[in-house]
């Protein structure tokens, strides 16, 4: 059997179940979001994360296992979920779980409620989703850039935002952090499906990012829907950082 034979065996063999193999490279970064971000904080082991968007505390529930001395800052508009959040803070006094959204401004406005919570945002249902709303609440918004002066937290390592279609929004209202420096590594979701009436284009959220001095650490595995790329997380790192070689 040759060599290329044997190549293509393995590479079949792989693909069957459903793995991927990356090349050894001198940046060691692509595999998962958290595992990237706990590489580039190096020695940190009680980073200030905020978890935009926390809905059932699955990211917070990440975070804690792989930082227990974690700093964490949780934002969750639905009344429902809230309980799952606090249930996996467990008490934690190094967790703050915010009733409140994250937006451009401070106010009210009204916010969306889906079959499944994981679609829940502020915008209407685009031609993509394949669920309509089934109920309307009001809920109340903080920036980050306010919230952040009122509770003294002034640098954060890791700012994750899953706002479903709202994260530019989200981003607005940290524009004095962002302008600063003060956000190490910023963790997004990038829609390319309309999932959402007036949702932020791909184009519009990358350019934003670049424009404040957030460079790409990585576009993560692409999840698709009808054989189409829908969306994917992007991690982002501020160009003061840099991902320590091997």
């Amino acid at each position: 059997m040759s060599m290329e034979t044997v190549r293509d065996s393995v590479a079949k063999f792989i693909v069957r179940r459903g793995l991927v193999v990356h090349r050894a490279g001198r940046y060691p970064v692509g595999r998962s979001p958290l595992r990237d971000a706990e590489y580039i904080l190096g020695d940190v082991t009680d980073p200030c994360v905020f978890d935009v968007g926390a809905n059932r505390g699955q990211t917070l529930e990440a975070i804690l296992k792989r930082w227990p001395a974690a700093r964490a800052h949780c934002f969750e508009p639905t009344p429902s979920l809230l309980p799952e959040v606090n249930r996996r803070a467990d008490g934690n006094p190094n967790v703050k779980v915010n009733a409140c959204a994250v937006g451009s401004a401070a106010g009210e406005l009204e916010f969306h409620e889906y079959g499944d919570p994981l679609l829940n945002s502020f915008l209407e249902p685009g031609k993509d989703l394949w669920e309509g709303a089934v109920n309307s609440i009001k809920v109340q918004t903080v920036t980050l850039d306010e919230y952040c002066e009122r509770n003294g937290v002034e640098k954060i390592d890791l700012l994750k935002i899953d706002t479903q279609g709202f994260d530019l929004e989200a981003l607005k209202g940290a524009d004095g952090l962002l302008n600063d420096g003060k956000v190490a590594m910023i963790l997004v979701e990038v829609n390319f499906w309309r999932f959402y009436e007036n949702q932020v284009s791909p184009g519009a959220l990358i350019d934003y990012l670049i424009s404040k001095d957030y460079l790409p650490v990585c576009f993560y595995e692409m999840n698709y829907k009808r054989g189409q790329g829908s969306w994917c997380d992007a991690l982002f790192l501020h160009r003061s950082r840099s991902i320590p070689a091997v």
